[in-house]
Parts: C-alpha cells; structure tokens; sequence
C-alpha cells in the first residue's frame, strides 16, 4: 500500500490479502467504497420502466448482495456497474467469476433463504437448530465466556434481522459480549437470561421463520387494527372499535399504595404499556383468526410518549417493562400479530381516559364512559392474566411447548354501563 500526489489529488493504492486474513473493519473499508461507486452509478440506458433509477446496494465487509427490479436490462446494468467499481478500487485482478452469483428470485443470500416474487424470507431450518442448541447451552452454563456469547450471537442474529421485536433483547445480549473481556468467564446477568429463555420460547415456534414477510421486518406494513388505550393511578383501558369490546383494570389498594410510595416501580409509563399487553394478550387470539399470508398489524394509540418508544421499540431499562415487553413479543409470535405503537394526543383519548378513571357513580367522567360505552362488551381479567410476572415464569419454563395459555372469554358480554361495579377486573 502506498500514496502519491497528482495534481492536486491524493492517489492511494490498496491492496487487501486474500482470505479472511484480517478484520471485518479491514474488509469494511474497501467494500464500503465499492459499494458507494456502485450506488452513485446510473443505468445507462433508458426503458419505459423507469429503469435510470439508481443501484440500491447492500454490502457486508467484502460481500455484496445486489437487488434490482428485472426490468429492461437493468440487471445487466448492474452487472457492469458491480464489477466496474471492484477493479476501480482494487484493480483488474480484483475480479473471480466463480465467486459471483447469478441473479435468481429464490435463492439464499446472507444466510436467508428468499423469495423475491412472493417477498418472504426464510431462516433455514440447520441455523434454527444451531441456534436453539446454543441458547440451551448458555442457560444450563454457571458461566459464559466471551466467544461463546459472540457464537451465540452469531446464531441470533438472524432472528434479530427479521424479527423486529427480537433486535432490542438481541441488542443487550451484544452489550453483555461487549462489556466481557476476553478469555474471561462470567454468569449471566438476571436480565440476560430472561432474554435468552424469550428467546428459546420463540424458537420453539419454528414454523413462524418460515415465510416471513418482507414487510414485517421491514417496517412497512400498514395497520389493519387499532386499539386506544390509557391508564391512571385507578386503572388502566383499552378500547377495541372494531369489536366493539373493551378492557378495563381496576387497581387494587395495594397497587395504588404501592404507586403512591414509589412511582418508578410502577409508574405511569409503565401502567400504559401494562394496557397494551394486556391487549394483545388477550384480543391476540381473536386478531389472528385474520391473519392471512401476512400478520395482522395492530396499532396501539397512547398518550404517553415513553410508552409509545418503550412499545415500538420494546428497549427499557425499566425490569418491570421488559418483563411486559417480553410478554407482548411473545403474543406476537404465538399469535402471528405486529404491534406498533403511535402518539395520541390525552385531549383526543376520550374514551380511553375516562374508562381508566370513571369506576365509582360519582366520577366526573363516569357519565362520558357509560354513554360511550354503551352496546360494548367487556373482556374481563382473570388468572393467569391478572398476573403478568406469574403467566411469564409460565411461558419461560424450560418446557417442550412454551405457549401462552388460552385467554378465558367465558365471562366476555358485560355492558358499559355496568362494567365500573361485577365485571372489571382487579391487579394485584
């Protein structure tokens, strides 16, 4: 490798070892420039498809993984234009034909199986396997080293890729590799191995990697459900317009105690998201009867901005609200449900807000419930769902089906009117 000056350019010549002989940021840099060359060139020739839209490149250390619409010859554009930018940055010599691929519709790419025509992706069925072995491997350790968290995230990571809720419990596992030093052993952190018993429970529902819908990881599906909640120091409510069905939660006095004498146990954020969960825990059933070739995609409009982050993003460092985030993943799994969450602002959440606050006659807002609420039905609360730290130690269980148990609609068709005194529910 050397440098040179022309003009008034400086000319520096790089030469990259064959074979994996350095590491990823050596191969980064080289590819990373290939890949910019190849995403600033321009088909040269013009279609009535719109063909001169620029390449879309998709690069990792010294792959890259061309995708294209196969229109005109548009694809043989590409072609050039790939092979244009390796000799530009690494000379002639740079190119091995056998090391290219030819362009397919179904094929494996990166370690995925896909499916352009039908837009899914599969994970193959050896890395659920070898994924599965690993995560019972670090359970059943006293200790974890450094390599063997980097194998095990190795084995993650394409779950991480095409489950958007799996990045943020495969995100503190990378922390966790991060933070260990090498050749050191260490025990996992009590957050680290509820993340990894979330993580076997999912993988013993193999059937869900197979298919997977670009959209859904993608982030690009639209919602086809939506669910207005809210909570209060009394309770919590979410409303399902759709099903004319709602869910209500009284507090009891132990909870309003505890909410009084220290709100970050419990706080309000966390109270909103407890809304959710207990949404799609309970109306996931009925959600997935929809479900088609694509998951049902389920918006939860909250008030509350940290519950609204906590829920898209299902990263908290709050261990009451990974404990429910864990819950509300796993509902999407079991049920083949998305669930994303939007802001509404408190003064539009009529509804919601006084069925979270109108539980005695003499409330404020209790005529503004009852009239509102008036011909819905209510989806009572009752074990194991009343509590959520109990139905997970449940569902984490190193057992061979770690499903959650079906929701009980025995008592479902209270009114409105009538739900603020036999009907609602009570947390503990």
């Amino acid at each position: 490798m050397f440098a040179f000056l022309l003009d008034d350019y400086v000319v520096i010549d790089m030469a990259c070892g064959f074979g994996w002989c350095g590491s990823p940021a050596w191969y980064f840099l080289p590819g990373a420039l290939i890949n910019g060359l190849y995403e600033a060139a321009i088909p040269a020739i013009d279609d009535l498809k719109g063909s001169r839209e620029p390449f879309a490149g998709n690069m990792w250390c010294d792959d890259h993984t061309c995708i294209e619409l196969d229109t005109g010859i548009r694809c043989y554009e590409a072609n050039l234009s790939l092979r244009r930018a390796m000799t530009t940055v690494l000379g002639p010599t740079a190119i091995n034909e056998r090391k290219f691929t030819g362009w397919f519709e179904h094929g494996k790419a990166l370690g995925l199986i896909w499916d352009t025509s039908r837009g899914t992706v599969s994970i193959p069925p050896d890395k659920i396997e070898k994924a599965c072995g690993r995560v019972r491997d670090a359970l059943h350790s006293a200790t974890v080293s450094k390599t063997s968290l980097e194998r095990l995230l190795g084995s993650l990571r394409h779950f991480a890729t095409c489950c958007p809720s799996a990045r943020a419990f495969f995100q503190r596992l990378q922390t966790l590799a991060t933070s260990t030093r090498r050749h050191h052993h260490r025990p996992l952190s009590a957050s680290a191995l509820e993340d990894l018993r979330w993580f076997r429970a999912i993988l013993s529902k193999d059937e869900r990697f197979n298919g997977i819908p670009v959209s859904t990881f993608g982030r690009i599906s639209s919602p086809s459900v939506h669910v207005h909640m809210d909570a209060s120091n009394d309770g919590l409510c979410a409303l399902d317009p759709a099903l004319r069905q709602f869910i209500r939660l009284q507090f009891t006095s132990e909870t309003k105690a505890s909410i009084a004498a220290d709100s970050t146990v419990n706080s309000i954020n966390v109270r909103e998201l407890l809304s959710g969960v207990l949404a799609a825990l309970l109306w996931g059933p009925v959600w997935s009867r929809s479900a088609t070739r694509h998951p049902v995609h389920i918006c939860f409009w909250i008030d509350n901005v940290s519950a609204v982050a906590w829920t898209q993003r299902r990263a908290s460092q709050q261990p009451l609200a990974q404990l429910y985030n864990r819950l509300l993943s796993l509902a999407e799994f079991q049920y083949d449900i998305i669930c994303s969450a939007e802001h509404v602002p408190g003064v539009r959440n009529i509804m919601a807000d006084a069925g979270s606050r109108a539980w005695t006659s003499d409330h404020k807002l209790f005529p503004v419930w009852t009239n509102l609420s008036c011909g819905w039905t209510q989806v009572p609360v009752v074990p194991p769902y009343d509590d959520l730290s109990t139905l997970w130690a449940l569902c984490s269980e190193d057992t061979p089906s770690q499903n959650l148990p079906p929701p009980s609609i025995a008592r479902t068709g209270c009114s409105g009117a009538s739900s603020h005194s036999t009907c609602g529910g009570r947390h503990d």
